[in-house]
């Protein structure tokens, strides 16, 4: 369940789990599933979100209308656990001192990376039946985890599993040391469905951001890192346009995700210290980083 900051869900991109649901399990008016997809919106401190999800193949809409960056990871929880245990249980001080309970455990899919505010993509991902929490661990502006304050959201998964992966554009592919696949070109409003692999020898997390600052790609990471260590200090090097943390080795394609690519600079990074690998899409140029 809980990162630490530098591990968190595949925010280093670095470039490398709000008040949740009710505990009578009302589902937020502003969420909604149906055969499209599912919307999920993330803002202080709240998943907007279905509480049942049919199994299978899904793309969930991933939006982020808060002013923080946010993402989800997703963890296993035994049949009658809800939101309002998931809370005591991190309400505890002492609970959060030790392995956690036998109750929750990683899921069997990838994690959601992170999400800038203003940002959206689409994540398609295959789902399992089952009972299952959302989770976001970055920390607030005084350093407390999003998930101590309510932002969490337990649901179910149900049906029989169906579908396929859609048809990527290209296939990032973590090999246990470089990222692999990054195309040499994009072309400026190009849509792309990007995939994300390993043959590494240990889980990765893989993310897309576009570069706000004119850093060097040997100081991206470290320049990211410091940003989040001082709480959001100043604008951001990096507007994160998700991705997938979690990403077991040898399961080929587990995902995919949607980003719109316009023109500006771009870091495709892989999991720990690893260099992120840039590409200007037209023109390039840095954005104030203030107004996105």
């Amino acid at each position: 369940m809980r990162r630490t900051l530098v591990a968190l869900a595949g925010i280093t991109l670095v470039l490398a789990a709000c008040s949740s649901s009710t505990p009578n399990g009302n589902t937020s008016p502003t969420a909604s599933a149906s055969p499209a997809g599912v919307s999920i919106k993330l803002t202080e401190f709240d998943f907007l979100m279905p509480d049942t999800i049919p199994a299978g193949v899904q793309t969930l809409h991933i939006e982020n209308v808060g002013g923080m960056p946010h993402f989800m990871e997703f963890d296993s929880v035994e049949a009658g656990k809800t939101d309002a245990d998931i809370q005591a249980l991190l309400s505890d001080p002492a609970s959060l001192q030790g392995p956690p309970p036998a109750w929750i455990s990683p899921a069997d899919f990838p994690s959601i990376g992170l999400v800038s505010p203003g940002a959206s993509t689409d994540v398609t991902i295959d789902l399992p039946p089952g009972r299952y929490a959302a989770f976001c661990w970055m920390p607030d502006a005084e350093g407390k985890p999003h998930a101590i304050l309510g932002m969490h959201h337990v649901f179910e998964v149900v049906g029989e599993p169906s579908g396929a992966l859609p048809q990527p554009d290209f296939t990032l592919t973590w090999n246990g040391s470089t990222l692999k696949g990054v195309p040499a070109t994009i072309s400026p409003g190009t849509i792309a469905t990007i995939a994300y692999a390993n043959t590494g020898d240990k889980p990765a997390d893989i993310s897309t951001g576009r570069i706000l600052q004119d850093i060097p790609a040997g100081q991206l990471n470290a320049s990211v890192n410091d940003w989040f260590n001082s709480l959001y200090a100043g604008p951001p090097p990096v507007q994160f346009l998700g991705g997938l943390s979690g990403v077991k080795p040898g399961a080929g394609v587990v995902g995919t995700s949607t980003v719109t690519f316009t023109e500006g600079v771009y870091g495709f990074g892989g999991p720990g210290k690893s260099e992120p690998v840039i590409v200007t899409v037209g023109a390039g140029g840095y954005p104030s980083p203030t107004g996105t």
